[in-house]
């Protein structure tokens, strides 16, 4: 399973993928997680930060989209401060070039189990190497509390930002977690993956070839640090 990194520059190859995402995240939110305030009568599942400032990370097997993550840049847009300023009352959230917002957590859902487990470690993992290639140095979130010891038993080190907020489900806290050094082969070590597992497609006018061919292009890749050198390769 790879992970598909969708910026502003290359989003226009993704239509199908994008769509597919927010149809999957009406479906777990709203009809698994039951949260009815998200349901939209086209059964896709879309919020004011679904903006051009946001990057999606899509993870895809056999050409259709298993799970996804969006990620928000803090100096623009972050749900956090917007819609839960009540829940930072620790100092202010940080915010910069370096932090980043982990939001619209969808890695499947428990009809695939195993597809879920697949889609959770490669979002994960291609998080940690999106932070790699981006010099991010703090993902925050607004986290239900019950999801809270997923991120220590990674080997993270998740900060409260004040005390769990009550909501419809149950609660959340706002959290921070650093990025250390290390933190994505310690992660690759847990899950017992040894090459990247992203791919930035390079923007439609430079390269032509469809997502799922530039999907095969990756895995003939040779090992590598960061699935920033494959892009610079399919542009040339």
């Amino acid at each position: 399973m790879k992970v598909h990194i969708v910026t502003a520059a290359n989003r226009d190859r993704y239509g199908r993928e994008l769509e597919q995402m927010h149809r999957q995240r009406h479906e777990v939110f709203v009809g698994g997680l039951g949260w009815t305030e998200l349901a939209q009568r086209d059964g896709l599942e879309r919020d004011q930060f679904d903006d051009g400032s946001a990057v999606y990370l899509l993870a895809m097997e056999n050409g259709d989209v298993q799970g996804s993550l969006r990620l928000l840049p803090t100096w623009r847009r972050c749900m956090l401060t917007e819609c839960w300023p009540q829940s930072v009352t620790r100092g202010e959230a940080p915010r910069g070039p370096g932090v980043w917002e982990w939001t619209r957590w969808c890695p499947g859902t428990l009809a695939r189990p195993k597809t879920l487990v697949r889609a959770r470690r490669a979002l994960i993992l291609a998080a940690l190497e999106f932070a790699r290639s981006r010099l991010i140095e703090t993902y925050l979130t607004f986290c239900d509390t019950k999801f809270v010891g997923q991120l220590v038993e990674l080997g993270w080190n998740p900060e409260p930002l004040g005390l769990p907020e009550p909501y419809r489900q149950g609660q959340a806290v706002g959290v921070v977690w650093p990025v250390e050094d290390g933190l994505l082969e310690r992660t690759r070590a847990l899950f017992k993956v040894r090459d990247p597992v992203s791919l930035e497609a390079p923007a439609r006018g430079r390269i032509s070839a469809p997502v799922w061919v530039l999907e095969q292009l990756l895995e003939a890749q040779p090992e590598s640090e960061s699935p920033a050198p494959i892009a610079t390769q399919l542009a040339a």
